[in-house]
C-alpha cells in the first residue's frame, strides 16, 4: 500500500477506531430502528427523497447564484447518511454527510465531504421552543477554513428551509450566505 493511501485509510478510520477503544465500548452492530431512542428518533424528519432549490449569495457579487439539485437521506444502521448532488450556476457538485448523536454532550454530530477535497465537521441542537435545528460547521478544503452557522426548519412534514451564513477564517467580515427549500419528493 501506498503511504498516501495508507494515511489516507487510517484518517478515515480514526474515528471508528477511536470510538470502538474507548472504555466500556463495544461493536454491537446497529440497533433495529423501533429501538432508537427519541433522540435520534428526532433525524427521522430528514429520512427521503428531496428536491432542492435556493441561492448562494457571494461577496463582491452583485446577483446571486443560483442553486438546484437533489438530496437522499437514510438511515444506514444509527447513522443518518445524506447524498445530494448539486448544481450551482451550471457548476455540478456532489457531497456527502454523516450524522449522530453524541450524548455525553448532547449534540448531533457530523462529517462531510466532497470530491473536491473539502471537509467539515459539525454539530446541530434541536430547538424545541422554536422547532428547528441550528448548527455550526468547521470545514476545510481548497477555499481554506470556513466556519459556517445556520439552521434548518420544517415549515410542514415535506418542506424544509435552510440557512447558512460562512466566513473564512482569514477574512471573516467576508461572509457567503447560502438559503435554500427542499420539498420532499417520491
Amino acid at each position: 500500500m501506498k503511504p498516501q493511501s495508507l494515511r489516507l485509510a487510517l484518517i478515515c478510520l480514526a474515528p471508528f477506531i477511536a470510538d470502538c477503544a474507548a472504555p466500556g465500548r463495544r461493536i454491537d452492530g446497529a440497533r433495529p430502528k423501533d429501538d432508537r431512542d427519541d433522540t435520534l428518533r428526532k433525524l427521522d424528519a430528514f429520512v427521503g427523497r428531496w428536491e432542492v432549490s435556493g441561492m448562494i449569495q457571494k461577496p463582491g457579487s452583485q446577483a446571486p447564484s443560483t442553486l438546484a439539485g437533489r438530496n437522499e437521506v437514510r438511515w444506514e444502521g444509527d447513522l443518518l447518511v445524506a447524498r445530494g448532488r448539486t448544481t450551482v450556476d451550471g457548476v455540478d457538485s456532489t457531497a456527502m454527510a454523516v450524522v449522530t448523536y453524541d450524548a455525553a454532550a448532547d449534540v448531533y454530530r457530523s462529517v462531510s465531504i466532497s470530491p473536491a477535497g473539502s471537509v467539515g465537521l459539525g454539530t446541530m441542537q434541536f430547538d424545541d421552543g422554536e422547532s428547528r435545528w441550528r448548527g455550526r460547521i468547521e470545514s476545510d478544503g481548497p477555499a481554506g477554513r470556513m466556519i459556517w452557522e445556520g439552521e434548518f426548519r420544517f415549515l410542514d412534514p415535506d418542506t424544509k428551509t435552510e440557512r447558512w451564513v460562512g466566513a473564512s477564517a482569514e477574512h471573516p467580515d467576508q461572509r457567503i450566505e447560502i438559503t435554500k427549500t427542499e420539498k420532499r419528493i417520491p
